[in-house]
């Protein structure tokens, strides 16, 4: 039979633990999501990149009892499928590393360029219909970004395949 005094010292045991793993965890985290002292390169053994298509951009935190406090853009991507909007034909996204300063994203991602092609592959499988941008957060600068690059090649490129460029902003009160 165990008495109040061990119970409290197991109970200690399992804190300390539980503790020590959640330090674990996020110093796992950390050391992946952190890039090397040049500020822009993986650090050794670990390779990060963005999610692609809208998965990568619905949820931070994926399942029934997370979504509705994880949300990015999963509620405007329910809502489009829902009035026939379908995913890869005239519904898509581009995340990006965010880690990375836009020169780089090009650089070793060639990000910028393979959204341009997406974008025109959109405008292409849509009968030509011009392209909405709808950026969020610091997303909005990259979408900018996109769009002088994208003149930088063709100035005619942007009249040519969008039809808006619309961000999305967080104010809080």
């Amino acid at each position: 039979m165990m008495n109040i005094n061990d119970q409290d010292s197991v109970d200690d045991e399992e804190n300390q633990q539980s503790q020590k793993e959640e330090v674990a965890s996020t110093n796992v985290w950390i050391k992946h999501i952190s890039l090397q002292s040049d500020l822009i390169s993986d650090p050794d053994g670990i390779k990060v990149r963005p999610m692609s298509g809208l998965r990568g951009v619905d949820y931070l935190l994926p399942g029934a009892l997370t979504n509705f406090m994880s949300y990015v853009f999963g509620p405007v991507i329910n809502a489009l499928t829902k009035v026939g909007y379908t995913d890869g034909k005239n519904l898509d996204a581009a995340p990006y590393d965010w880690r990375l300063p836009p020169s780089e994203l090009e650089r070793r991602d060639e990000y910028f360029t393979k959204t341009m092609e997406k974008v025109m592959e959109l405008y292409n499988n849509n009968g030509g219909t011009k392209v909405v941008l709808l950026c969020h957060s610091l997303g909005c600068l990259c979408g900018e970004y996109l769009l002088r690059f994208a003149n930088a090649k063709d100035k005619s490129w942007t009249e040519k395949y969008i039809h808006t460029y619309m961000v999305r902003l967080y104010f809080l009160c």
